[in-house]
């Protein structure tokens, strides 16, 4: 799945911390829909040559399309097919995702117009939970959106430095009131997205309340790590290195376990 110079992807503390409330049988199902996507992620992020990186990944685009057709063809490896044919997971949101990583790739993020960044969420993010809760039998594309948008948003408020120093801004121009965009005014501009966030969160914890399912702890127990982030990173005026505290973690944990 990934290229041999790079390396393999971790997942996320807060994914990890969660896939142990899932089903055993769907467990495996979505850690792998979600390697995919990381590793995918990666191998833009982290490719020597961009140009070599697009290509490979367009490559994946035209096999994973021509999958939707019952045609299997290089590079698809034999686990993805297998995951696809087994849980009977969406192609589109696969080809969303996609989109948004080569629309990365190709040409970085900066400032875009609120819509744009509305509809890389729902690719790169959205998408990943489409595809998370279909491996768990649940079609829901309002609550994947939902989550998806608020988890992405938290994504860039924790790292605005980070992606900056990247040559990435992705607090929309609408964050700006008019000035040039400058990283020396990310956190000032990051409070933009604040009532965006919030109301993605109450969509998506409204949602996971009303739509009981199995594995259903274990995607309020990533929405519920992500959204105490995003209430720290409020806290901390969005400075760069905020993380959650182990104990808040557990706290969020334990609550999971007793989610009726």
């Amino acid at each position: 799945m990934v290229p041999p110079d790079l390396p393999r992807p971790r997942l996320s503390g807060s994914f990890r911390a969660a896939l142990p409330l899932l089903p055993r049988e769907a467990r495996k199902a979505v850690a792998l829909v979600y390697r995919f996507a990381r590793d995918w992620d990666c191998w833009a992020d982290e490719a020597v040559d961009p140009v070599a990186a697009e290509a490979r990944l367009a490559d994946w685009r035209q096999a994973v399309a021509a999958l939707a057709e019952g045609i299997w063809t290089a590079p698809l490896p034999a686990e993805f097919v297998a995951l696809v044919t087994r849980y009977r997971l969406p192609i589109p949101p696969f080809l969303a995702l996609l989109d948004g990583i080569l629309s990365d790739l190709r040409a970085p993020i900066d400032a875009p117009p609120a819509a744009d960044l509305a509809l890389y969420c729902d690719r790169v993010a959205g998408a990943v939970g489409e595809l998370i809760l279909a491996a768990l039998g649940v079609d829901d594309p309002a609550l994947a959106q939902a989550a998806g948008r608020a988890l992405q948003l938290t994504n860039i408020l924790r790292d605005l430095e980070a992606d900056a120093a990247q040559g990435r801004i992705y607090l929309p121009q609408e964050a700006w009131d008019g000035r040039a965009p400058a990283a020396t005014d990310l956190r000032w501009a990051a409070a933009f997205l604040v009532p965006q966030v919030e109301a993605a969160y109450a969509e998506a914890f409204a949602r996971l309340a009303e739509k009981p399912f199995a594995g259903r702890r274990a995607v309020w127990a990533m929405v519920a790590l992500y959204h105490r982030l995003f209430l720290c990173l409020r806290a901390a005026d969005f400075a760069s290195g905020t993380r959650v505290r182990r104990r808040d973690r557990v706290q969020v944990l334990l609550r999971a376990l007793i989610l009726r």
